[in-house]
């Protein structure tokens, strides 16, 4: 697998299907994401929702259209999003599947949805990536792995690439096996970062921290620490073996071995990882 960035295919019509809280902020990434010599700045941008209460109005905000039927903005479409809810796959391909032209490309942002069902569901569409990013999406600060089916073109799986690069950072998956694990690990990591530093801030205050100060210190850490790790090839080992020895973290480092804090972690990681194997086996096609 790789993460190096693509250089960006030419502007195409893209179709959002489900404009909940993903779908939202890749329809806000792409209206302002410069693609080739263009941005979409709405332009050829189809947005699909069955409540249009909220969809209206990102669309006038977008200046994209709005469909509350599949069928007309597919039609119009060279790419096509999935970005329903899982559960509502099954009934979604049903609406989609005679509109479907081979030469679109499908990219499912659906966790679980695996690319055989894709193609079961979808039977005449030849070009299919899965996409899984993740939270950070919010602030353009995602990793979105990506992962296609063996007849995808590779210009097929560059277009995927520079979508979702409006939003972070992309690395390829040449397995479909590894999404579960990708999943368990930048999936559900903002989750375990979030975690960690509820953890970390609550001990702040136990130690006569006040909440607002502890919760900044802990915020502005973390901060500076992932930047600290993004600005050169030092990996987390490297850069923590640069700390103080001797000192207060050493005596953490030992309380936390004696605690197995490690172990701990790597249990929680399994853990997501099987849930996620698990659900991938629940969803299929009607």
């Amino acid at each position: 697998m790789g993460a190096a960035r693509s250089a960006a295919p030419k502007y195409m019509k893209t179709a959002i299907i489900g404009c909940g809280h993903l779908g939202s902020i890749l329809a806000r990434a792409l209206a302002a994401a410069p693609l080739g010599n263009s941005t979409y700045h709405g332009r050829g941008l189809h947005l699909v929702e069955r409540n249009p209460q909220s969809a209206q109005a990102l669309a006038q905000e977008l200046n994209a259209s709005f469909e509350t039927q599949a069928s007309a903005a597919v039609s119009r479409a060279d790419v096509v999003i999935l970005a329903v809810r899982p559960q509502d796959f099954a009934q979604a391909s049903i609406e989609l599947a005679p509109h479907i032209e081979p030469k679109q490309l499908i990219i499912s942002v659906l966790a679980g949805v695996r690319l055989a069902t894709l193609a079961k569901a979808l039977p005449r569409c030849t070009q299919i990536v899965r996409a899984m990013p993740n939270l950070p999406a919010l602030v353009h600060q995602a990793i979105t792995a990506l992962v296609a089916s063996p007849q995808t073109a590779s210009t097929s799986v560059e277009q995927a690439r520079a979508i979702f690069e409006s939003v972070g950072k992309t690395i390829l998956l040449h397995e479909e096996a590894q999404i579960d694990a990708v999943t368990a690990i930048s999936g559900s990591g903002p989750g375990y970062v979030f975690y960690l530093a509820q953890a970390l801030s609550e001990a702040a205050q136990s130690i006569g921290l006040e909440a607002e100060v502890a919760e900044t210190l802990v915020r502005e850490t973390f901060y500076g620490s992932a930047a600290l790790w993004c600005s050169g090839p030092a990996g987390a080992q490297a850069l923590r073996s640069t700390l103080t020895k001797g000192g207060g973290t050493e005596a953490a480092f030992k309380a936390f071995d004696d605690e197995k804090i490690a172990e701990r972690l790597a249990e929680g990681v399994k853990a997501a990882w099987r849930r996620y194997i698990e659900l991938s086996g629940k969803v299929t096609t009607q």
